[in-house]
């Protein structure tokens, strides 16, 4: 009960899952992000239900996050078309999104330098695919920076002083989000 009251009561805000799906066979997998909306609680322990949408069948997973960032894998014996999370609107929650690992790849987008100084430099190789906004997360999950990108699919950005370390981006495109870590150096090269 403390940690309820401390996360629900105490605490501010709501958390926003992004759950990045890919299945191999039998093996579905998936990668969950939990994000905060407010720095006064870092993560929400809430059992998350995920409801699988198949060619043969449906089911619906409760997965128990235990950190803001964790994969899991399941062995289910259908093809899943389409993923939803919390599809009955149980969670207090805002902007859960669920998209397939194939649809951006490094192949279809590139960010460079990596590792970085101040500046970092994007670009699509397809046309349709269309970046609306960066944003930059220290290692704990917290937003560092947003920026809109106007519908581009290319761009640089300067990035505010952070001191060296790993920090992660979302380049959020209405085909989904693209994400990837990156190292900041404490000098340019």
């Amino acid at each position: 009960m403390n940690t309820f009251f401390a996360e629900w009561y105490k605490g501010d805000g709501f958390p926003s899952y992004q759950l990045v799906l890919e299945q191999k066979n039998n093996l579905f997998s998936f990668d969950l992000l939990q994000r905060t909306s407010d720095p006064s609680v870092p993560f929400f322990h809430l059992p998350l239900p995920v409801y699988l949408h198949g060619e043969t069948s449906d089911t619906v997973l409760f997965v128990e996050a235990i950190s803001p960032f964790q994969i899991f894998t399941f062995s289910v014996a259908f093809k899943v078309l389409n993923v939803e999370i919390d599809p009955e609107r149980q969670l207090i929650s805002a902007s859960n999104k669920a998209f397939r690992k194939d649809e951006l790849t490094g192949d279809v987008i590139r960010v460079y330098p990596n590792p970085f100084f101040e500046t970092l430099s994007f670009f699509s190789t397809r046309a349709d695919v269309l970046f609306k906004t960066i944003v930059i997360y220290d290692i704990g999950g917290r937003k560092l920076l947003e920026v809109a990108l106007n519908q581009t699919n290319s761009g640089e950005i300067i990035v505010p002083p952070l001191g060296p370390g790993v920090y992660f981006i979302d380049l959020i495109t209405e085909k989904g989000v693209f994400q990837k870590s990156l190292i900041k150096t404490s000098n340019p090269r």
